[in-house]
Order: C-alpha cells, then structure tokens, then sequence
C-alpha cells in the first residue's frame, strides 16, 4: 500500500516528509534559495540552534525518515543524508538524545536501518550509539564498516547483498540497543495494555537452564513446561522461539514447546510486546493458520504503531480471499481508520468487489475510505464501470485520479454522463481538465459534445457565428477532439470553420493534428 495506513487524531498523524522538509528549513532559517542539507546543517548549528531546538529537530527527522512524500522519495532521503553528513558529530548525538520515548526511538532506529543511504546511516549509528550510552563493540564496528565498503565499492548484485546484509545487521544491533537497560529515562508507553519486554536476567536462572538444556537434549516433562511457563510469563517468549531455530529440526522438545506456545493467546502477547518482534512472530504464525487472523485484525484496528501495522496488512493478505468474512465483520467499525484499512486489505488480499460494498461506501463523506473503495473496486471487472461512473463524479482530487487513470483504459457509456457534468463544475481541478477533455473525445454522447464546447466556444457574434474561447490548453484539446470526433455535427462544423480562419498557430495545430490522425 504505496500510501500507508492512517490512524484517526490519536494516531501522532504525520505531516509528510515534504512538510517536514520545509519546517526543517525555517529552523534553519533558511528560507530562500535551494535547500540542501549542507545548508540545512549550517542553519542549525549557527548560535546554538542545534542544541536549543534539539527536540524539535530529532521530531522532524523522524517524520522526514518515516513520511510520505508527494515527489521522489529517493530525492528527500538524498537530503536527509547530506545534512546527517554534514551535521558536527556532537551535534548530532545531542539531536538523538532528544528522544526518550522507546517506541519512537526504535521506530525511527530500524526506519534508518531500512531507508536511510549507507554513510549516513554509518554516521547515524555511532551518534545513535553515544546518544543512547550503548556499547559498540570494536568487532561488531568492523564488521559494519566492512560491510559498508563492500555495499559502496563492489559491482552489482554482490553491492546489494553486502547492503542487504548490512541493514540486517544494524536492525538487529538496533534492536539489542533498545532491549537492553540503558542509562536515559524512558516515558510510560502510549498503550498502557502492551507488554513491555523485561530486560534480561529477570527470569529465575534455573528456568532458563532447565528450558535450554531440555530443547538440546529432547527432554519433555513437567519440570520441563513449569520452566517453561515461567520463562512465556516474563514475556520471553521470543527468546523460546530463537533457541527453537537453533535446535535440529527433528528436535521433538522443540515441536512439542513449539506447539505449546503456538496459542491466539500468545501471539496477542507478541502483538503487543514492545519493542515489536516481527521474527518471532513469524514463527508463530506458521503454527497457527487463520485461527491467527482474528487476533492479527484486532491488533490492526488498535494498534498505534505504524511498523507494527503495516507488518499486519501484510502479513493478513497472505490469507488470501479466505480472510473475507472476518474482514467484513470489521467493516461495521465506524471510524474511517478501521473502514479504509479493511477496505485496503480485502483489495491486498485479492477479494473481489462486490457491488453492494461499493455502494455503501462510495457514499461514505471520507473522502480516504471512497479512495480505497475505488482502488478495489477498479481491481474488479465486475465492479469497474460502476465505480468509474460514481467516481468520476467525486469532488475530491484523490478519488478523481485513479478513476482517470483507470478511464485510460476504456471509458464506459455509463460513466460519460458523470464525466461531463463534472468536468464544467466550477471547481474541478485543473490538471485533469485536458485529460478529461481527451477521454471524452472517445465518446459518442452529445453530453460529450456539450462539454468540449464548454471549452471551445464562447458565445457566438452580433451574426449568430460561434466565437471561440481564449486560447488554452483545454481550448486547444477541446478544438483538437471535436475535429476528431464530431466533425459532422451542426455545432462543431460552424466552430471548426470558425477555428478554420483563425491565425492562431496552436489552433492550426490543433486542425492539423487532428487531419494527420484521420490520414
């Protein structure tokens, strides 16, 4: 899902990368001329700025890192990593030590880890590394580094698997950074019901011996699962799972622990273990089929982090169309959040769309749940004209555009009518106007006539002869699909005779065009 999901106010809604970008340059102040990051880094570090807006900064990189953007998002991060790499060291360790709130420090940590180029996202690991007071061992920066330069000097593929490779290995150090205590002070989580992760040691030593040695030495018994349950109620259930991996897989200690985790009820405790653990969710997921999907869905409706999320929407259209009906249960939810992410996922997972549901939420007053049900409904050959006709009418600007785009491809009779009307409103956008003006073209309605000759005539003279309109782009292609399409017709004949006369290089043009098509 290209445009990502979207939580109701509660949610910390994000700006957008571009948004971001520019409050980025007025703490900079610098707001004329090019915006780079060299310049972004001089703004912020003149008179203490840095040190003083700290907090402010750090926020914005975050939603520079993690938001959409309305342009190449490749050129945004292009940004970010020149001013990362132009920001004073010790400037940019007092930014990360901004952030105190861990779901957001490690959101941010493993959104670099995945985006972010590979020297800025080198410079970023060790401020990370100072800003945290975390331990860098020299063995594991060697590694990093060597990584680095085989991603930056080696000739493709092996330069993006050492890049692969590397990015795996900073998520995975990431991720230790944020488990284990450290010396900054964390706020209380923003969803008092999500598990938080026990730092290690706090299970009895004797359970995680006992479960260790039994899963290397096949040993089941009651001992055994007390260990083990003392082990799960620490909330360390991930760390079971890893050591599951490590065991030969015809270790019958290891499907039988397996099978005793492998519960709804304790992947709703990964679901909601901070920091999210998407691994050792994986690994529960296999056991447990679809019987895993309704609690996935509940956590997607009440979840407010966007990693763990997106980690749902995907790993929920794996289901496939057999997800439909616990699916549709939850498009009774009245929030738009609820609605538009459902709808996102029935279209992910290949469910096709049913009349009836596009009905009812073409009619929604969202304008991001009618978006969704376009797209899905689109995806549908059943359903495609039908959207088109109740799309093409939309006074939004995101709905309008897929339905274009798709009408590209063929705009049936029944959505002319839509079209026509829409495109002489008032405040219909004006990047779609010639577009619509094109697809018209290919009609045969005399409600498509009407409309073209909205654009192509104003008035007619004391003679009772068609004027022509000002010269524009919609005039032009209005001229240009009439002499192509309703050359025949009473009205267009008076005003292409009329078009004929004029001196006007781009109505020539037009006439031309249209000729060298017919020949």
């Amino acid at each position: 899902m290209a445009d990502g999901l979207y939580m109701e106010d509660g949610d910390r809604r994000r700006p957008g990368a571009d948004a971001a970008w520019r409050n980025l340059a007025l703490l900079a102040d610098c707001t004329t001329g090019e915006v780079t990051g060299q310049r972004l880094a001089a703004g912020l570090s003149r008179d203490g700025k840095a040190t003083q807006s700290s907090l402010a900064i750090r926020n914005l990189l975050h939603e520079i890192l993690l938001g959409d953007t309305a342009g190449p998002a490749d050129s945004i991060l292009a940004g970010l990593s020149d001013l990362i790499l132009s920001l004073d060291p010790a400037i940019l360790v007092t930014v990360m030590r901004a952030e105190n709130d861990q779901s957001r420090r490690l959101e941010f940590m493993l959104a670099a880890a995945e985006r972010l180029p590979v020297r800025a996202l080198q410079r970023v690991t060790a401020g990370l590394a100072a800003a945290l007071e975390r331990d860098y061992p020299s063995a594991v920066r060697s590694l990093i580094h060597r990584l680095a330069r085989r991603a930056l000097a080696l000739p493709q593929p092996s330069a993006a698997e050492a890049e692969k490779l590397l990015r795996e290995q900073l998520a995975l150090l990431f991720r230790s950074w944020t488990t284990r205590p450290g010396t900054m002070p964390e706020r209380a989580s923003r969803r008092p019901q999500r598990s938080q992760r026990r730092p290690a040691g706090r299970t009895t030593p004797e359970a995680d011996r006992i479960l260790e040695m039994a899963i290397e030495c096949g040993a089941t018994g009651g001992g055994v699962w007390a260990a083990l349950q003392e082990v799960v109620d620490d909330g360390g259930t991930a760390t079971v799972i890893d050591r599951i991996k490590k065991a030969p897989d015809d270790s019958p200690t290891a499907a039988a622990v397996m099978k005793r985790i492998g519960t709804p009820q304790e992947l709703q405790r990964l679901l909601r273990t901070d920091p999210f653990d998407g691994a050792a969710v994986d690994a529960l997921l296999r056991g447990l089929g679809l019987s895993a999907a309704k609690v996935m869905l509940e956590e997607l409706v009440e979840s407010t982090n966007r990693l763990t999320r997106r980690y749902l929407m995907e790993r929920l259209a794996r289901f496939g169309p057999e997800i439909r009906p616990l699916v549709e249960g939850r498009l009774k939810d009245q929030r738009w959040f609820v609605q538009r992410n459902m709808l996102a996922l029935l279209r992910s997972a290949g469910c096709p769309a049913d009349s009836p549901t596009v009905k009812r939420f073409m009619a929604s007053k969202d304008a991001r749940i009618r978006r969704e049900t376009v797209l899905w409904g689109l995806d549908n050959p059943a359903t495609r004209d039908e959207v088109l006709a109740r799309a093409l009418s939309d006074h939004d600007a995101a709905v309008l555009r897929p339905s274009l785009q798709s009408a590209r491809g063929g705009l049936p009779a029944a959505a002319v009518p839509a079209l026509a009307r829409r495109l002489v409103d008032p405040d219909f956008p004006p990047e779609f106007r010639v577009l619509s003006i094109n697809l018209l073209g290919r009609a045969d309605s005399v409600l498509a006539l009407e409309a073209l000759l909205h654009f192509a005539q104003n008035g007619t003279t004391l003679l009772g002869k068609p004027r022509l309109a000002a010269r524009s782009p919609e005039m032009l292609a209005a001229i240009g699909v009439i002499a192509r399409s309703w050359s025949s017709e009473r009205r267009a004949a008076a005003l292409l005779a009329q078009a004929a006369k004029s001196k006007d290089p781009g109505i020539m043009e037009a006439l031309r065009g249209t000729m060298a098509r017919a020949s």
